[in-house]
């Protein structure tokens, strides 16, 4: 971070910024979701949904490097979330789109 700014990321800037910043990017997503399951586009939603580990999983490679995350004593190390999140987040969000799906698909008939 630049000297010029009165805060780091590490501490009380992360609580105020990156965090809520996160959620709110969730959330987009998960309206994104919605929004495409409600115009029938379904394989869209899924796909976004697929992309999203490996996403993430590049974050981590920028945020522990390479040597790290790609190392033979992962397994003991902090990078393995990296490996568990490439698993994990399209996972949760595949669930959220199929379970939710026909939820979202019946707002409109309920409404009407």
């Amino acid at each position: 971070m630049p000297d010029y700014l009165p805060f780091s990321w590490s501490g009380f800037g992360e609580e105020l910024l990156v965090k809520p910043t996160g959620a709110f990017f969730i959330v987009l997503f998960l309206h994104l979701l919605r929004w495409l399951i409600r115009i029938k586009r379904r394989g869209l939603a899924v796909l976004l949904t697929a992309a999203t580990g490996p996403l993430c999983f590049i974050l981590f490679l920028l945020t522990f490097g390479w040597g790290r995350v790609f190392s033979s004593d992962v397994l003991t190390d902090a990078a393995i979330v990296a490996w568990l999140v490439l698993f994990l987040v399209p996972v949760i969000f595949w669930g959220v789109v199929t379970t939710m799906g026909p939820i979202w698909l019946g707002t409109e008939e309920r409404i009407a």
